[in-house]
């Protein structure tokens, strides 16, 4: 395995779990488990960039949000991973 292939794994796997701590965090905003936050889930719609823009589009629960911003940051993740091969 090369050095670069190395570097993209170790970029897929940061960006992965980045996603998984946003989306965690936008859950507990949205849930208000930890107190009402309403930007606590910006980071995961800005990891989820471009397919978030759907949200604008779609209108309902939060967790109807939730589920396609993970859907984004999900697909995201198979794109760079479609990459780096």
């Amino acid at each position: 395995m090369t050095v670069k292939r190395k570097v993209l794994r170790g970029v897929i796997a940061l960006y992965a779990l980045a996603a998984v701590v946003a989306w965690a965090m936008a859950l507990c905003g949205a849930m208000g488990w930890f107190g009402a936050d309403g930007l606590a889930g910006i980071w995961a719609i800005l990891l989820a960039m471009p397919w978030s823009w759907a949200m604008s589009w779609v209108s309902g629960p939060p967790v109807v949000g939730l589920t396609i911003v993970a859907a984004g940051m999900a697909v995201n993740v198979a794109v760079l991973v479609r990459v780096a091969r």
